[in-house]
């Protein structure tokens, strides 16, 4: 989507029965250049029919959602020992909640399905996605549950020394719980979805046709639930680690990426991602294009938390937006350069048009 089509997306979200006309004097253009954007805007799938009626116009994320509690030392951390003058935080977290909320900043509508506990974490974890834009109205409130938290320790320079997590939750999101909401999944233009989900819940997800899959390894741990599924995948994205253990494939040199990502295409994936951390990233898809891509320049890093989670929503933002690969490896990694200047594992300044000039000045 480019810019100007953003801009039109959403005051027709403001203004459904505008006429091309109307729209043309709110942006001071000729209304043929109007026709031409709204014209755009339904070959791509986001309005439809009189009225502007917004047409598959959302993502379904579902996963988890947890409580981030994040600890940031203000010098490095002494194992065994008391560590004074940390300043601790706590945040909305969740890899898929997390994408959830980064898509919404960028102007897609997001639907979340996850659970949550009857708890003060349960309404807090609801009312702060909510504030970010994601439409919650289909999480499942777990009475006399506790809600999925995770604990992270940070060094100063923000890279993170340990982190624990209580996902018990997240082992009822169950099939019947997926079943129920089958119409909303069946009207996304894509799904997101998060590993540590039960097993028989993401096989019976990935079997719902027409609606394309992206999935974030997210950790080796999940491998063997991963591996069964590539078929049915539609994206994919890992990082060096997660990749190894996936493909068996030990990436010594830069032929070994190209290696590990045709051997998961040949496993029927559409296009894969593998992100290397400061060394940039790599991608591969069906139609033979590939791109390897140094990372964008950092001047300063405030914590490493929540740059994939960025990286995975921009990944999407450029599948829904028909960029080539190229621009959507770029603007990923400018996506998560972004968030790794913020010390909060989602930065609340992202949006597509910062994203956009933060790619263009690294040009």
């Amino acid at each position: 989507m480019t810019k100007r089509e953003f801009e039109i997306l959403n005051y027709l979200k403001a203004h459904p029965m505008a006429t091309q006309d109307e729209i043309a004097q709110a942006f001071c253009v000729a209304r043929s250049t109007i026709s031409a954007h709204i014209s755009n805007l339904q070959s791509k799938g986001y309005i439809a029919g009189r009225g502007y009626i917004f047409n598959r116009d959302y993502v379904v994320c579902a996963g988890t959602s947890n409580v981030d509690v994040s600890a940031f030392a203000s010098a490095p951390l002494a194992m065994h020992n008391k560590n004074p003058n940390a300043v601790v935080k706590m945040s909305a977290g969740g890899v898929a909640r997390n994408i959830c909320e980064n898509l919404s900043r960028q102007g897609i509508n997001t639907k979340m399905l996850t659970n949550v506990g009857s708890d003060g974490n349960g309404r807090f974890l609801i009312k702060a996605s909510r504030q970010a834009g994601i439409d919650m109205d289909h999480v499942q409130v777990v009475k006399g549950a506790a809600s999925c938290t995770y604990i992270s320790l940070h060094q100063p320079n923000g890279d993170l020394a340990l982190g624990v997590t209580d996902m018990h939750l997240s082992q009822l999101l169950t099939r019947a719980y997926f079943q129920s909401k089958r119409p909303v999944i069946e009207g996304a233009r894509f799904l997101v979805l998060s590993p540590c989900l039960p097993k028989e819940s993401l096989d019976y997800l990935l079997h719902i046709e027409g609606v394309p899959c992206f999935v974030d390894v997210v950790s080796s741990e999940y491998v063997p639930k991963v591996q069964p599924l590539l078929g049915r995948l539609h994206t994919l994205k890992a990082n060096e680690f997660e990749i190894q253990a996936l493909t068996g494939i030990e990436l010594r040199g830069e032929k070994d990426l190209e290696k590990s990502a045709r051997w998961v295409l040949e496993h029927g994936v559409q296009q894969v991602f593998i992100t290397l951390g400061e060394r940039g990233a790599y991608a591969q898809n069906q139609k033979g294009q590939k791109v390897r891509m140094p990372a964008p320049s950092v001047a300063h890093i405030a914590s490493t938390d929540g740059a994939g989670d960025a990286f995975s929503a921009a990944i999407i933002y450029g599948a829904l937006n028909q960029f080539s690969l190229t621009h959507t490896v770029a603007y990923a990694q400018s996506a998560a350069a972004l968030t790794l200047q913020c010390d909060s594992a989602i930065n609340p300044a992202l949006c597509a048009e910062k994203i956009l000039e933060f790619q263009g000045g690294q040009s």
